[in-house]
């Protein structure tokens, strides 16, 4: 199979299709860390020591330091939206629908 614009290269193993017999029967052998593991527990070690470090930013004023500490201490502020119906009548031009619409969303401020 030649690789062309039309058909991309498959990444892995191209032999290899579903319901086929597993290349890897045994899997990962015991004992052996992901990568990801290794590098998420070298970050929990030094976890408390960046928190402080951003922590002490945001008092000092660091505006992306404040950010990321109220992300992590206050939970979001969610859309609260009200139902709003207006008249439409379609054969009027639409100048004069769009006018009418302004009055409506104001009457509802509180």
């Amino acid at each position: 199979m030649e690789t062309t614009e039309e058909t991309p290269k498959k990444k892995g193993r191209p032999d290899w299709v579903p319901g086929m017999k597993s290349p890897n029967p045994k899997g990962r052998p015991k004992g052996i860390e992901d990568r990801r593991t290794r590098i998420r527990q070298q970050l929990e070690a030094d976890a408390p020591a960046v928190a402080q470090t951003i922590v002490k930013l945001a008092l000092a004023g660091d505006v992306q330091a404040c950010g990321l500490v109220l992300n992590r201490v206050v939970s979001p502020l969610k859309n609260q939206a009200e139902r709003v119906s207006f008249d439409f009548d379609a054969n009027k031009p639409i100048v004069e629908q769009c006018e009418g619409i302004p009055p409506i969303f104001s009457s509802k401020r509180r």
